[in-house]
């Protein structure tokens, strides 16, 4: 181990109960009705992160934090989640939900097409056209029954943008 491992399990466990903070004190004024499956998620995560400090309490373990994996490939997928974070609010849940999903399908595509040949080069190819109607149609179905799900089953509003 190196020397600059650390309790992945603190990170994890007090960044879960920051997100929980958030949340759980930035609630509006909603009926009981409304509040129930938000609610219930934030006591899962709750609960979650404190039995992460309660683990890393009673058997911690130290890894180094960035020891596994293409840093670049980690912080690429890290700003496409934070992308769509953002853009849901100004382009709706579908449409940034299609396309963020879609590039990070293509960017790890072309990572794995890298590292399967033997001698990794910049211009190794990624997926082909074929592929990518094929995951243009799985992200429809999955973004689309998301959508569905929460608005018309669990009644919980997406963000509205470009199309829906």
């Amino acid at each position: 181990m190196s020397a600059r491992t650390v309790n992945t399990d603190i990170i994890a466990g007090l960044l879960g109960v920051g997100v929980w903070a958030l949340f759980w004190f930035a609630r509006g004024d909603w009926t009981a009705l409304t509040a129930t499956w938000p609610n219930a998620v934030l006591v899962f995560i709750l609960i979650a992160s404190l039995g992460l400090l309660l683990k890393a309490l009673l058997r911690p373990e130290r890894r180094d934090l960035l020891a596994e994996g293409d840093n670049f490939r980690k912080l690429v997928i890290v700003a496409g989640l934070i992308a769509w974070a953002i853009g849901i609010r100004f382009l709706g849940f579908v449409v940034t939900s299609v396309v963020v999903f879609l590039f990070l399908w293509w960017f790890i595509g072309r990572a794995v097409a890298r590292s399967e040949t033997e001698a990794p080069s910049a211009t190794a190819p990624g997926p082909s056209w074929l592929q990518g109607l094929r995951a243009l149609a799985v992200t429809l179905i999955i973004v689309l029954a998301f959508y569905w799900i929460f608005r018309q089953v669990l009644y919980v509003p997406l963000p509205s943008g470009v199309l829906i």
